[in-house]
């Protein structure tokens, strides 16, 4: 999977906790690919993303860590 879609996981409300494979080839989080996710407290990004939107991630009342590549940071703050 290169791409997660608009809307593609709503409502997941047991999930505590989101990462990605090691060596994921996904590249692309859509607006709200991840909402309602009521007891989410962590996520994990995979290294290769490198299209975010600034949505992908939508009410997630109990969130304490993200966890993301340096580098991922590095170009999403370049695109800000």
């Amino acid at each position: 999977v290169e791409s997660i879609g608009y809307a593609a996981f709503t409502g997941f409300l047991k999930v505590e906790s989101l990462s990605f494979a090691e060596g994921s080839r996904l590249t692309t989080l859509e607006a709200f690919a991840f909402q309602g996710f009521s007891n989410l407290e962590e996520f994990t990004l995979p290294s290769g993303l490198t299209n975010l939107h600034y949505d992908a991630f939508s009410d997630f009342p109990r969130l304490k860590n993200i966890f993301v590549d340096l580098l991922l940071v590095v170009i999403i703050f370049r695109i800000l």
